[in-house]
């Protein structure tokens, strides 16, 4: 049912719950469908010419991605150490006379 604001909500009523304790109603099921449609689109652009090329360097950039994410985590850790050591006693924790 809609609801007064519009927005598509989903009693408790209408959520069918199986013997796992998972929920599956009508529109989860749809949510699933479009995914695998989506996914199948995805999958058949490898095809075409034009788009295969698109798809190839998406897939490559993914590959490279894994390197830059790493170089990327390393860097915010070290910087993370360096503010920790030039800004270490800066800040002191409230005393109990504080509060």
């Amino acid at each position: 049912h809609l609801s007064i604001y519009g927005i598509l909500s989903i009693t408790t009523s209408e959520v069918v719950r199986d013997a796992a304790g998972t929920a599956s109603s009508i529109w989860a099921i749809t949510r699933i469908i479009n995914l695998f449609v989506i996914f199948r689109t995805i999958r058949s652009m490898s095809h075409f010419t034009n788009y295969g090329i698109i798809m190839g360097t998406i897939s490559d950039g993914m590959r490279n991605l894994k390197a830059f994410i790493g170089i990327l985590i390393c860097l915010f850790y070290s910087y993370a150490v360096l503010g920790m050591w030039l800004f270490n006693g800066v800040i002191k924790p409230p005393t109990p006379s504080d509060i």
